[in-house]
């Protein structure tokens, strides 16, 4: 019983260990530094940027360049019911990246990402609907950037 449970522990330890996982946000060492990062709007997109760009390695003495993130947050009506109430709405966000050396533009690129859902009678639960797909497009568009940032040669 115990050959069997020490057996089953290093094949469980074996599979796990060569299954390639890998942190999404560790990154390989970029080209560049970026010495200032800027913010600008939606606090919710912000917040999961951040947390994004703490985890990038950056290349000591390379080029030192600033971004800017301007990033919006909308709502839309798609389409109403007969009494004109909203029926199905859309959640759309738009990422701005900006990318400066001292004053010069280098760089610029949206990201954008939306989803259609319909409308709900309980306010509350299209509350929490809302949030999480915000929180979802969110988790999206920073991944686009972090891939983004890492392909691009400065």
């Amino acid at each position: 019983m115990k050959i069997k449970f020490i057996f089953l522990y290093y094949i469980i330890f074996f599979l796990l260990n060569s299954c390639g996982y890998e942190r999404i946000y560790l990154l390989k060492e970029l080209n560049y530094n970026i010495s200032e990062i800027e913010f600008q709007s939606n606090e919710n997109v912000d917040k999961s940027i951040k947390k994004a760009f703490q985890n990038l390695n950056f290349k000591k003495g390379g080029k030192n360049i600033n971004v800017v993130i301007n990033s919006q947050k909308k709502t839309n009506i798609i389409t109403k019911d007969k009494k004109g109430n909203p029926d199905l709405l859309e959640l759309l966000i738009i990422v701005e990246l900006f990318l400066y050396d001292e004053t010069e533009l280098l760089n610029n690129k949206i990201f954008l990402k939306n989803s259609k859902y319909s409308n709900s009678d309980n306010k509350f639960d299209l509350n929490i609907y809302e949030k999480n797909l915000e929180k979802s497009l969110n988790e999206k568009i920073t991944e686009e950037i972090i891939n983004y940032l890492t392909q691009l040669r400065v």
